[in-house]
């Protein structure tokens, strides 16, 4: 191999730029190049790990001094709550290899537990534009073979699409039921819709970007990655959706199984 590189960091800026190796044929300048990205992933995601990890623990002890009300008290427990599940997905990508990128962790997740840990870190956002929530579970506890992190990401991309695309005074509902032999969950809410000029991008990137209700910032790649979690647990993900009326989102997904 010759001293030629096929990528230069910029590491102030975490830029990179990206250049052909003749000696390489085209999958081989593949795999360096996303050998490289995954290396400027971890430099990243180990810079983050301690000012997270320091966020959780200033938090723990603020709410161990007993000397805050119970509304400050709730808000920190969202701030440990929040920065904890961040944390979780930047030791992730530290021990991820290079050849199980793809590789999807599975484990028994509660996920009606999960659904309610996220809504209680939410409450602040609730709040502020004064939704409410409702919650219509399947009976029993339901435990999916997944990844944590991953689904967690599902959760928090459709349940922050409504509360950010409902408008104040708006509801919002969850709901779970089993249907041939996999659980679906059901997220509606009462907002604005999707202008029938964007549905066929929903699932696209980033053509489906647009503000919430309140000015929220929206990226347009949350569905996306939902989109691509699902099906890779051999699940679906579809909606409906009325401009002016609200819209519903459903997920299906097998390898369940109830306690």
């Amino acid at each position: 191999m010759t001293s030629n590189k096929s990528a230069n960091y910029i590491e102030n800026e975490f830029q990179v730029s990206f250049h052909s190796c003749p000696e390489f044929s085209g999958n081989e300048n593949l795999l360096l190049l996303l050998r490289e990205k995954d290396q400027l992933i971890r430099t990243t995601a180990h810079d983050l790990r301690n000012p997270l990890g320091s966020i959780t623990s200033l938090a723990t002890l603020l709410m161990e001094e007993n000397k805050l009300s119970e509304d400050q008290n709730e808000l920190l427990d969202a701030i440990k709550l929040a920065a904890s599940y961040s944390l979780k997905l930047v030791e992730g990508l530290l021990t991820i290899k290079n050849s199980d990128l793809e590789t999807i962790y599975r484990q028994d997740v509660n996920i009606h537990e999960l659904i309610k840990n996220y809504l209680r870190f939410s409450k602040h956002l609730i709040d502020r534009k004064n939704q409410t929530v409702l919650v219509n579970f399947f009976e029993g506890d339901i435990f999916l073979k997944v990844d944590k992190e991953k689904i967690t990401r599902v959760v928090d991309n459709l349940i922050g699409n409504a509360m950010k695309f409902t408008p104040q005074f708006g509801e919002i509902s969850v709901d779970t039921r089993m249907i041939s032999d996999g659980l679906q969950i059901i997220v509606k809410d009462t907002g604005i819709g999707i202008p029938e000029s964007l549905q066929p991008y929903v699932f696209a990137q980033p053509k489906g970007r647009r503000p919430g209700t309140s000015g929220e910032k929206s990226h347009g790649l949350g569905l996306s990655i939902c989109k691509k979690i699902v099906e890779s647990y051999g699940g679906t993900i579809h909606f409906q959706s009325r401009p002016g009326k609200g819209t519903k989102f459903y997920i299906w997904l097998p390898n369940v199984h109830k306690i």
